[in-house]
């Protein structure tokens, strides 16, 4: 009967992770602003640090504002899933999953004219999968607190 319990839960966060899997690329490659026409033909990158940043925050507010925050949101469920989900309990590892999960993205985005390659966006995705990475350590810690 236990057995049967896990093999459930195990597919059940499979289930979650293949839902989440499934938002990322509908935000990532058919979102807002995500129309091929919006794009140059050529393919786009920013490989400057902070730049796009730095012009999000002083150029445009609220636009700037939703679109570093989503970058960040959107990437703490991977943090979750990789620790919960596929045992990936070391912080080097967590970020080295996260960056290759991030490039992946934005290389995908860039070829298929759905965005521009841009380092910002990986540094803030890499963010979001620490938060998600934080939020289940203390979660475990507020758990055993309570034993």
């Amino acid at each position: 009967m236990e057995k049967d319990n896990n093999i459930t839960l195990l597919l059940f966060k499979y289930s979650l992770f293949l839902l989440y899997l499934v938002f990322v690329i509908k935000i990532s490659f058919f979102g807002a602003y995500r129309h091929i026409s919006t794009f140059n033909k050529d393919l786009t990158f920013n490989i400057v640090p902070f730049s796009t940043i730095k012009t999000y925050l002083i150029n445009y507010k609220y636009y700037g504002i939703h679109n570093l925050l989503g970058n960040i949101i959107l990437f703490v469920p991977y943090g979750i899933f990789l620790y919960t989900l596929f045992k990936c309990t070391n912080l080097k590892n967590i970020i080295i999953h996260g960056a290759i999960a991030s490039l992946i993205v934005e290389v995908l985005q860039c070829l298929f004219k759905r965005g521009v390659l841009d380092i910002d966006d990986m540094f803030l995705n890499i963010l979001g999968v620490i938060i998600g990475y934080i939020i289940v350590l203390t979660a475990k810690r507020f758990h055993a607190n309570l034993k």
